[in-house]
């Protein structure tokens, strides 16, 4: 089985964290583009500032997203909720990789459209097997839309 050569935005202000995910996913995924925005304001312009005329072939977007909760100016949640009222945006998978394991917060992003919630683990021995089989799973075994694809549905 080959994997996809997906794009992953990553949404991280802790410097460390991001070169653990970094490393993680680019030996484990081979085939990828990792980019990574230390705030939330800047990632979401930088998605949008494409997005013409409702035409999903000219936005520049990621495959999937790793979002970090607690970032500063916009937090995850309202980035996540931005991300899935745009039409461009919505229909790309966002993984919530945050150190908060409130019922309240894993409650919101699922209810904003999260796909996924993984909680850091302390350890970074864990924290590297969890992104190794979140880097696994979705560069082998789960599909994502295709943004220039014919399929791709507006509404």
């Amino acid at each position: 089985m080959n994997p996809k050569e997906l794009t992953i935005m990553c949404i991280e202000d802790n410097d460390d964290h991001v070169e653990l995910v970094r490393t993680a996913i680019t030996q484990s995924m081979k085939s990828c583009r990792f980019i990574r925005f230390a705030d939330a304001e800047s990632a979401m312009q930088s998605m949008l500032k494409d997005c013409v005329s409702n035409d999903l072939r000219q936005c520049s977007s990621a495959d999937l997203i790793l979002l970090d909760l607690a970032l500063p100016g916009m937090n995850g949640l309202t980035f996540l909720k931005r991300l899935k009222s745009y039409h461009h945006t919505k229909r790309i998978p966002v993984i919530v990789l945050t150190i908060s394991g409130s019922e309240e917060e894993i409650a919101n992003a699922y209810h904003l459209g999260a796909n996924s919630y993984i909680v850091k683990p302390l350890h970074e021995e864990e924290f590297i097997i969890k992104l190794v089989e979140l880097s696994m799973y979705w560069s082998l075994t789960a599909e994502v839309p295709n943004p220039t694809g014919a399929a791709a549905v507006s509404r």
